[in-house]
C-alpha cells in the first residue's frame, strides 16, 4: 500500500545489484507493492554501478550478497567514497547472520532474506522516511551555517563602517571641548556643533541602512547610487579634516562640479585616520 504521504511523488528511481533474472522480477513486483511507478536500473558489475551512478541520481539501492566478480560491501565502498547517502537494502538467501551484521556496520541500511520478501516493502519505505530526515536535518544544519556566515560577515562589515564615523565624532567633540577652554567665540562653537550634528545624521542613516533586514538576507550591504557632485564631498570632507583639529593643510581645487553615480554616505571620508 502507498502511503498518502508520498502519494504525489515522482517515479522511485531504483538501482538494483542482482544476477539473476528472476531474482531481479520478483524485486520489481515486491518493490511496485508499495504503490509507487519505478524506474529501475539493473547492474551487475563494479563497472556497470559506475556508470549508473554518473547516469542518474536514484532513491535507494537494493543488493545481492554476492554476485560473480562483485558483491555488497563493494558496492557499499564505491557510495562510501562518492559521498552517496542512499538507503542501502541487502535481499539475499545466502547471507549469514554474522555477515548481515558486518554488512550493516559497513553502511547498509537493512537486510531482507530472499524468502521473506514480503518485508522488502515496509522496509523500503521506512528507510525512505529516515531518508528524508536525514536530508532535511542536513539542510537545516546548512541554514544555520549560512546564517551564522551572513552574521560574521555582517558585524564584521558593520564594525568596518562604523569604526571610522565615530573617531571622526570622537575628534569633533575634542576640538569643542579645546575650543571652550581656549575662549573661542560662540559663533565659531555653534559651526563646530553644526558639524557634529551633521555627522550624528549622517551616522544614524548610515545604521538605518545597515540594519535594514533585506540587506543583511542578501549577505551584503546595498550600494544606494544617486547622482552626486564629488568635488563637493571633497570639499566637505577637507574642512572636517580641519575642524576635526588634524592639523593637515588641504586645499580642494573644482573648477566645476565633477558628477557620478555613486553612494554618497560611503564615498564620504570620514576622519583624517581613514
Amino acid at each position: 500500500m502507498a502511503e498518502s504521504a508520498y502519494a504525489n511523488r515522482p517515479a522511485l528511481r531504483v538501482l538494483v545489484l542482482e544476477d539473476d533474472e528472476d531474482d531481479f522480477a520478483l524485486l520489481q513486483r515486491e518493490i511496485a507493492r508499495i504503490g509507487w511507478a519505478q524506474i529501475t536500473t539493473r547492474v551487475q558489475t563494479r563497472d556497470e554501478l559506475l556508470a549508473a551512478l554518473e547516469a542518474r541520481s536514484y532513491d535507494f539501492v537494493i543488493s545481492d550478497w554476492s554476485m560473480p566478480g562483485f558483491d555488497a560491501l563493494g558496492a557499499l565502498g564505491i557510495l562510501r567514497q562518492r559521498k552517496i547517502d542512499l538507503p542501502f537494502i541487502i535481499v539475499s538467501g545466502t547471507i549469514g547472520e554474522e555477515a548481515a551484521v558486518h554488512a550493516l556496520k559497513a553502511g547498509a541500511s537493512d537486510f531482507v532474506a530472499k524468502g521473506n520478501l514480503q518485508r522488502l516493502g515496509p522496509a523500503i519505505l521506512r528507510e525512505l522516511r529516515e531518508a528524508q530526515t536525514r536530508r532535511e536535518k542536513h539542510d537545516a544544519v546548512e541554514a544555520l551555517r549560512l546564517a551564522v556566515k551572513v552574521r560574521d560577515d555582517f558585524l564584521s562589515i558593520a564594525g568596518h563602517e562604523l569604526r571610522t564615523p565615530m573617531t571622526t565624532l570622537r575628534l569633533q567633540v575634542q576640538g569643542i571641548l579645546r575650543s571652550q577652554l581656549a575662549g573661542e567665540p560662540v559663533e565659531k562653537m555653534t559651526e563646530r556643533l553644526l558639524l557634529v550634528e551633521h555627522s550624528t545624521h549622517r551616522l544614524h542613516a548610515l545604521i538605518d541602512r545597515m540594519l535594514d533586514s533585506n540587506q543583511v538576507a542578501m549577505q551584503g550591504l546595498r550600494l544606494e547610487r544617486s547622482q552626486t557632485d564629488l568635488s563637493r564631498i571633497a570639499t566637505e570632507a577637507a574642512s572636517r579634516f580641519i575642524e576635526a583639529g588634524s592639523g593637515a593643510l588641504l586645499k580642494v581645487t573644482a573648477g566645476a562640479p565633477v558628477l557620478g553615480n555613486w553612494d554618497e554616505v560611503r564615498m564620504t571620508p570620514w576622519s583624517p585616520t581613514s
